[in-house]
Formats: structure tokens, sequence, C-alpha cells
């Protein structure tokens, strides 16, 4: 037995995130150029968590920020909704 089995046992898996949905959607980030692969958590058909594929030889479980972030492109208030039409002059600002 070598000087690392006397003091670390091998962990077979230990899940670290909580099961925060019922439905797991693998896809890539489209938030940068790198397309990190990731896990999209959803309940009831609406995100709810991001996580980084431990798999994917890019990214290996970890996302950045801005993936981490991801969430909030689809959750905010502010993301359009419908295709917008101008209804006055060119540089107006109205739609």
């Amino acid at each position: 037995m070598d000087w690392l089995g006397r003091y670390f046992r091998p962990v077979e898996h230990v899940e670290m995130s909580p099961p925060v949905s019922d439905e797991v959607k693998h896809t890539t980030c489209y938030m940068c150029a790198c397309r990190c692969g990731i896990k999209v958590h959803l309940n009831d058909g609406r995100i709810r968590y991001i996580e980084g594929t431990r798999e994917h030889p890019v990214n290996r479980g970890v996302i950045c920020g801005k993936g981490a972030a991801g969430i909030m492109n689809q959750m905010s208030p502010a993301k359009l909704r419908k295709p917008l039409v101008r209804v006055g002059d060119r540089g107006a600002g109205a739609f």
C-alpha cells in the first residue's frame, strides 16, 4: 500500500448539487465563444438552475460567471417577448 492509500480513500460518487428540478437538459452555453457544456435544470418547464457538465472536455464541470448568469437572460423582465416594429421616424425610438 502506498502512502496515499493510507490517508485517502477513493470516493465512488459525491453529488454536490441538491435536487432542484424534475428534468435536466444537457446543452452548451452561448454566453461566450467557449461553448462550455452545461446542465439546465427545469421545473415545470422553467429554468431553475444551471451547472457545468463534468464530462465536457472544455470546462470539465466548471462554468464562469457569464454562464452561471445565463438564467438571467431567460428570467429578465426586460427580455423581448415579440419583435419590435418601428412606428415613428428612424432614430425617434418609437416602437
